[in-house]
C-alpha cells in the first residue's frame, strides 16, 4: 500500500494540493473559482473524500471574507468545480459525507451553523445548530461535523467556542452538550476558565463513543454525551515537557478502540506530535517526531484504514502505513496547512 494512494491538502492562501503517490510528487489543483477568488488568497479549511466514491473530494474554500465557495472533484483532486450553495456572509470550516448515504453532505460554517444536502450538493438546507454566533475570540465556527458510522441519523458538531452539538435525527433538531470533568485535568499552576471546556476544535464518533479535542486535553464519552472522560498526554521527547493543546482527531475507522490525536504547545505553537491510544484514550504514547506547530488536521479513510496523513499548521505533512504506529514525514513543507484527506484512488 506504501505510496499507492492519494493525499488532499488544504492551505492558507495556496488552495489544494494533491500527491497521488502518498506524498511524494505534489501538484496544485485546478479550482473553478469566481472572480472575486484570486489567487493568494484561496484559504482551504475542509477537505473531505467520498467513503463510496474514492475520487470524489469535496472541499470548502473562502475566497475574500465572508465569501465562501464548495467545491468538488471528481477527478481524485486534480481539479475542483464550483458546487452552488446559500454561502453568503460565511465561510466553511468543516466538510462531513456520509458512510450510509452518497447523497448526504454536512457543511460546518463560520459563524457556526450547518448545512445539509440530502442530494448530492444540488440543493441545501440551513440546519437549526442553536449555536452562539459570537464568543470571546469573534465569531464562533463549526471546527467539525461527524456522522456516527454505525447509526446514520446520529451526528455531532464542535463549536469553536461554544460546545459540542449531538442531533439524533439526522440534524433537524440539536442539543447543545457541555463537557464535564474538565477541572481535573488542570495542574497547580493552571488557571480554569468556563470558556475552556467549551473551546471545541475536533469531535469524533464510533463504537458508542464520541471524542472531543480542546486547548486543555482529550475527552471521550460513551454515554451520548452526559458524562465525560479528560485526558491528558505524556512529554512527546523526555524532559521536553508536556504539551496537551490538542486539535486534530482520528478514530481509526476498523477499531474505534485506536484513536489519533494531534497535539501542540498552544496554537499556531512552535511543536507538536502526533498521541496514539489503542484503549479508547484512556492512555496514551507520542508515535510521531515532534513537529514545527501543532499537528492540526489528520486523516483516514473507511477502504485503507492502516493508512493515515496528517500536518501541522506550519506545513509538514506526516503519513503511517500502519494504523498510525509509526510516521514518516514527506520530502516536502507547505507553507501553511489546515485540512488533509487521503484517497485509496492513486490519480
Amino acid at each position: 500500500m506504501s505510496g499507492s494512494y492519494t493525499v488532499c491538502l488544504g492551505t492558507q492562501n495556496e488552495g489544494v494540493w494533491v500527491s497521488h503517490d502518498g506524498g511524494s510528487e505534489w501538484l496544485r489543483s485546478r479550482l473553478d473559482l469566481p472572480p472575486y477568488a484570486r489567487a493568494g488568497e484561496v484559504d482551504v479549511r475542509a477537505v473531505a473524500v467520498s467513503p463510496h466514491n474514492p475520487r470524489q473530494v469535496w472541499a470548502g474554500s473562502t475566497g475574500e471574507p465572508g465569501r465562501a465557495v464548495l467545491l468538488r472533484s471528481d477527478d481524485c483532486g486534480r481539479s475542483f468545480e464550483n458546487v452552488p450553495a446559500p454561502l453568503d456572509g460565511s465561510e466553511i470550516w468543516s466538510i462531513a459525507l456520509s458512510p450510509h448515504d452518497a447523497s448526504v453532505i454536512l457543511v460546518g460554517l463560520r459563524p457556526a451553523g450547518v448545512l445539509r444536502s440530502t442530494d448530492g450538493g444540488q440543493s441545501w438546507k440551513e440546519l437549526a445548530l442553536g449555536a452562539a454566533q459570537l464568543c470571546n475570540a469573534g465569531s464562533s465556527r463549526t471546527t467539525d461535523v461527524a456522522i456516527d458510522p454505525d447509526h446514520a441519523d446520529e451526528i455531532w458538531a464542535s463549536v469553536e467556542i461554544d460546545g459540542v452539538f449531538h442531533s439524533d435525527d439526522g440534524g433537524d433538531n440539536w442539543a447543545r452538550i457541555v463537557l464535564n470533568n474538565g477541572q481535573s485535568l488542570l495542574g497547580p499552576t493552571e488557571v480554569w476558565r468556563d470558556d475552556r471546556h467549551e473551546d471545541i476544535h475536533g469531535v469524533e464518533v464510533g463504537g458508542g463513543a464520541v471524542c472531543a479535542s480542546t486547548p486543555i486535553g482529550f475527552f471521550r464519552s460513551t454515554d451520548q454525551g452526559r458524562t465525560w472522560s479528560p485526558s491528558r498526554f505524556p512529554e512527546p521527547v523526555p524532559g521536553a515537557g508536556q504539551i496537551w493543546y490538542t486539535r486534530g482527531l482520528l478514530t481509526k475507522t476498523d477499531d474505534p478502540d485506536t484513536i489519533l490525536a494531534g497535539v501542540g504547545d498552544y496554537i499556531p505553537g512552535a511543536r507538536g506530535v502526533i498521541q496514539r491510544s489503542t484503549d479508547g484514550g484512556r492512555s496514551w504514547a507520542p508515535v510521531s517526531q515532534v513537529t514545527n506547530s501543532v499537528v492540526y488536521a489528520i486523516a483516514g479513510h473507511r477502504d485503507i484504514p492502516e493508512t493515515m496523513a496528517a500536518c501541522s499548521i506550519f506545513g509538514q505533512v506526516l503519513t503511517s502505513t500502519d494504523g498510525g504506529a509509526t510516521w514518516s514525514r514527506t520530502a516536502r513543507d507547505f507553507g501553511e496547512t489546515r485540512a488533509i484527506a487521503i484517497s485509496p484512488a492513486s490519480g
